[in-house]
């Protein structure tokens, strides 16, 4: 018996009607689906017979018999193997039967349903109903919170509304919008904050830097101006400074010649460097069919070079020479 009482219930999409002897579904068809497959679960433990032919209300009773065991003590009925056992001869013998279609399924879902119910498992959409309402629960909506307010600006003064939830989608895309809006304002004066900060400390550095070149530079020349006093007691003055000049000329030859030699012979592993360092491709394979930096010098050339900037460095100091030679120490003098 499906009810002692007639029941009646319907929606907008399906219509139940439980009868004492049957229940009555219609609707639409995915609905009516999903109603039937309920009622087999909720009919399967019940002492409801669903089929009519003799030998499937007999395999049908045995099958409840079972069931009506196991409901009884479940835990200790659980993964029976008496009851597996009488399962499984309940499964081959109608495997033998010759039944209609909507009988066999019948029982075929009933058989199965009690061996769910023997491994310890709910039913299939029970099982999956509750899996729904836990994940619906762990996504569910933090609780209200209280009124919020956003930063001041310039003399305008928004709030959140007293409970997110409540937000209808054009509030909360408005309050969405002006919370970024703000946050990107405040981001953009942390940065010119820190941009000011970072300034300083460059500038700082940069002043340091310059202080310190030209404390080496006047350093140098008073060491060159010593050198050639030095020389002076023991030759000429002329003859002093032009040793000094000859010197420092050497001097900055030889350095200038073994870094140049040394930039042009490591090009490559340069290159590489500054764009691993600066993230960037250094002359882009695709655009001048280089795949490195080709380095190939020439003594010869090397040697003009050297010769070239040595004369050149002699030329560039002749007339400020001799224009200091012309001046008269005392003239020079009357005037600062």
């Amino acid at each position: 018996m499906a009810s002692e009482h007639i029941e009646y219930r319907r929606n907008q999409e399906l219509e139940v009607t439980v009868l004492p002897h049957e229940t009555i579904l219609r609707g639409v068809p995915a609905r009516v689906g999903h109603a039937r497959a309920l009622c087999a679960e909720v009919y399967g433990p019940r002492p409801i017979l669903q089929t009519f032919g003799a030998e499937a209300r007999d395999l049908e009773t045995h099958a409840k018999r079972v069931w009506s065991i196991y409901c009884e003590q479940p835990r200790a009925h659980r993964r029976s193997q008496a009851l597996g056992r009488r399962v499984m001869e309940l499964s081959a013998r109608l495997s033998r039967l010759n039944l209609p279609w909507d009988e066999w399924q019948v029982l075929y879902r009933l058989l199965l349903q009690v061996d769910r119910a023997l491994d310890g498992d709910e039913p299939l959409l029970e099982h999956a109903r509750r899996l729904e309402d836990t994940d619906m629960e762990e996504k569910a909506l933090p609780p209200a919170r209280t009124r919020e307010s956003l930063p001041a600006t310039r003399g305008l003064q928004t709030a959140a509304p007293a409970s997110v939830q409540a937000m209808t989608s054009r509030e909360l895309i408005g309050h969405t919008l002006e919370s970024a809006a703000e946050l990107v304002k405040k981001e953009i004066e942390l940065a010119k904050a820190e941009l000011r900060a970072d300034l300083k400390k460059e500038m700082a550095m940069v002043k340091g830097l310059g202080v310190a070149g030209l404390c080496a530079i006047w350093a140098v020349g008073l060491m060159l101006t010593a050198g050639t006093l030095a020389l002076g007691l023991v030759l000429p003055a002329w003859a002093g400074a032009l040793i000094v000049a000859a010197a420092v000329l050497a001097v900055g030859t030889l350095a200038g010649l073994v870094l140049g030699v040394v930039f042009c012979l490591n090009i490559e592993v340069l290159r590489q460097i500054m764009a691993w360092a600066t993230n960037t491709t250094i002359f882009d394979p695709n655009v001048y069919y280089l795949t490195r930096l080709p380095a190939d010098m020439d003594v010869s050339e090397t040697v003009s070079i050297v010769a070239m900037a040595m004369a050149l460095s002699v030329l560039a100091t002749l007339y400020p020479s001799w224009r200091a030679s012309t001046l008269d120490p005392v003239e020079a003098l009357r005037y600062e």
